[in-house]
């Protein structure tokens, strides 16, 4: 038998895999672990659908009675499915910076990779929560671990009994991942511009995950990239002479459901007022577009909105900006 959990990359995630591992384990027969999609997929740009097909493959190779799969970054593909199979699953709603934190002690990657794959489960997560066939398990939750496994146990129709909820509550295994979960902080030589990014694209998802409305997006230059360095960010002014081009694009995120309006500002040199830009926002195609604004005098305001009230999920979202053409001078700042 296949268990879900579907859930951010983090210590809370992984605290209920392992209960499911053991409850499983109950029913005779060895029990599989498979999180997917690998770390190093969620840290970079590919399109990632999870095979159904290869889930079986995964039972038949590795010779297991059940597996457990942790879902980080579920698609449309397994949603319709576990719809249709009418299927019990969780969904582990854990604030999203917690989840950057574990990732980043257990990989070491940057925090702008990081905050970007957090951002990018995030709304995939929402759309799971509101099914029918969901158990919620949130932070507060994994305080009781006895109380958290003898509902997973009811909702996944699993055995339990009273000796096995006293084994759980002191197994060191899942004592370790309990007290981790929900409760790591951030490195402490994260800047302030990187707690910034990670507020900004990160706390209105918290927000959501606790029950509060959702607040606004805010997608800082850190997330978005130079054309031809992909590995340097807008941290420092960007040089807009040389001809038309494309100057900067990201950050390839995923949005939740619905209509969005999208405000970007961007800052120019005194050099640069008067020359024209493109700014566009994609997602598989080009969903808006500036009018080719005129970048303006700074000691104007040297900004300019972009809007448009139906860019709509499920794609992942990526605005550009192009240089204009012509001798064009000048530096450009995304804030």
């Amino acid at each position: 038998m296949i268990f879900f959990s579907i859930g951010l990359p983090g210590r809370l995630a992984q605290l209920c895999e392992a209960i499911i591992e053991v409850l499983a384990s109950t029913s005779g027969g060895s029990v599989g672990r498979l999180a997917w999609p690998s770390l190093d997929h969620m840290l970079g740009y590919h399109h990632l659908n999870l095979p159904l097909d290869e889930l079986a493959l995964h039972l038949i190779r590795d010779n297991c009675t059940h597996l457990v799969i942790g879902a980080r970054q579920p698609d449309d593909g397994l949603r319709q499915a576990l719809a249709e199979a009418n299927s019990r699953f969780i969904v582990v709603l854990d604030d999203p910076r917690h989840a950057v934190a574990d990732l980043m002690a257990e990989t070491g990657a940057e925090s702008r990779a990081v905050t970007r794959a957090v951002a990018n489960s995030c709304p995939l997560l929402m759309r799971y929560a509101a099914m029918p066939g969901t158990l919620p398990i949130r932070p507060s939750d994994a305080e009781d671990i006895r109380k958290l496994a003898a509902a997973v146990a009811h909702h996944l129709q699993l055995p339990v009994d009273d000796a096995m909820l006293m084994q759980l509550a002191v197994d060191p295994a899942i004592a370790e991942l309990r007290n981790a979960g929900g409760t790591a902080a951030m490195p402490s030589q994260i800047s302030d511009a990187e707690r910034r990014t990670l507020d900004g694209a990160l706390a209105p998802y918290a927000e959501c995950f606790a029950g509060a409305p959702m607040g606004r997006l805010l997608w800082t230059r850190d997330l978005f990239m130079i054309v031809g360095n992909a590995g340097t960010t807008l941290s420092e002014p960007l040089e807009a002479a040389g001809g038309a081009r494309y100057l900067t694009y990201g950050p390839y995120i995923h949005l939740p459901p619905g209509s969005w309006n999208a405000q970007v500002v961007l800052g120019f040199s005194q050099d640069t007022a008067g020359h024209t830009f493109l700014i566009d926002a994609c997602a598989d195609r080009q969903i808006a577009g500036a009018e080719r604004p005129r970048a303006r005098d700074p000691r104007d305001g040297g900004e300019r909105a972009c809007s448009r009230p139906d860019c709509v999920w499920p794609r992942r979202a990526d605005t550009g900006s192009t240089a204009p053409s012509g001798r064009s001078t000048g530096r450009s700042a995304r804030f």
